[in-house]
């Protein structure tokens, strides 16, 4: 059985390598380096990642900068421009 192609949005894909994620563009270079443990497609100029299984989520931007600190403790997608985000107050 055959993998499934790489989605690309924004002209990026995630894959792995290595055991950690990153973004390839279509000719299969590294946009953004393998450094997350969990990376999702971009949408709307942003994609969900985070660095370890305890870290929260955070969106990164097509070039790989954060675009917030990391802090959900669950992201969703964004779809018109908004996106669903749970964060828990510390106590």
């Amino acid at each position: 059985m055959r993998p499934d192609p790489p989605t690309f949005v924004d002209g990026l894909a995630p894959k792995a390598d290595g055991g950690k994620f990153g973004y390839i563009d279509p000719e299969g270079h590294f946009i953004i380096p393998p450094t997350f443990m969990q990376a999702e497609p971009f949408r709307e100029g942003f994609a969900i990642v985070r660095t370890s299984a305890r870290s929260r989520w955070t969106y990164i931007t097509t070039t790989g900068a954060p675009a917030f600190k990391a802090k959900f403790a669950q992201a969703e997608p964004f779809s018109d421009g908004l996106a669903r985000v749970l964060v828990e107050v510390e106590s």
